[in-house]
């Protein structure tokens, strides 16, 4: 890094890329007992858990735009054994009793929401959650919400409105969520910035 050689003393390390200003960089550490979980500036993040090797493939985090946060979904840190799933962001692990069968976590371009969309068990139905509330469910146009990533369904506006396509018995929908002022990303963890947990 910058012409200096960086031994983590890991078994291996993925995914490696640095946030907007290239100030900070992260990547996934597979430890010697084979878990996964997030390093950010060389620093393993405790607290953070992808689980085991199996989850190789679904393990992903995402930088904000403004490069200040950093968040994924897993696992909590001590395992429940009931199959929990959260979020982890900017060094802190948040329970949530919706986080399973999650996917497309993504900031808002701002950098002020976390969105995120979950499948409903059972239906081929997906909610849309922004800074951890449902806002709005509706019926996949293209089947698998989980494993459909290959399909661009969502966008957003340059205002920070969230289009999202859904549909219904009859037709095609396309949705506009504006994040409420009333919620933010900061909020999920406590206010906390991603540089804070490396200090």
């Amino acid at each position: 890094l910058d012409g200096k050689t960086i031994r983590p003393e890991l078994k291996a390390i993925s995914k490696l890329q640095f946030n907007s200003d290239a100030t900070h960089f992260a990547y996934i550490a597979l430890d010697t007992g084979d878990g996964m979980h997030l390093a950010v500036d060389g620093a393993i993040q405790l607290a953070s858990s992808f689980g085991g090797l199996s989850n190789a493939s679904t393990a992903k985090f995402v930088f904000s735009p403004d490069g200040k946060h950093i968040a994924h979904l897993g696992l909590p840190p001590q395992p429940t054994g009931d199959d929990e799933r959260g979020l982890f962001i900017d060094g802190k692990y948040v329970p949530m009793n919706h986080g399973k069968n999650t996917s497309f976590l993504t900031f808002t371009p701002d950098s002020k929401h976390l969105v995120w969309f979950q499948a409903v068990p059972s239906t081929n139905d997906f909610r849309v959650l922004i800074d951890g509330k449902p806002v709005v469910q509706t019926e996949s146009a293209f089947g698998n919400v989980i494993n459909n990533e290959a399909q661009k369904w969502f966008d957003f506006l340059p205002d920070g409105t969230l289009l999202v396509l859904g549909q219904d018995q009859n037709s095609l929908r396309r949705i506009a969520i504006t994040p409420s002022s009333e919620t933010s990303a900061a909020s999920l963890s406590g206010g906390g910035v991603l540089f804070a947990a490396n200090q």
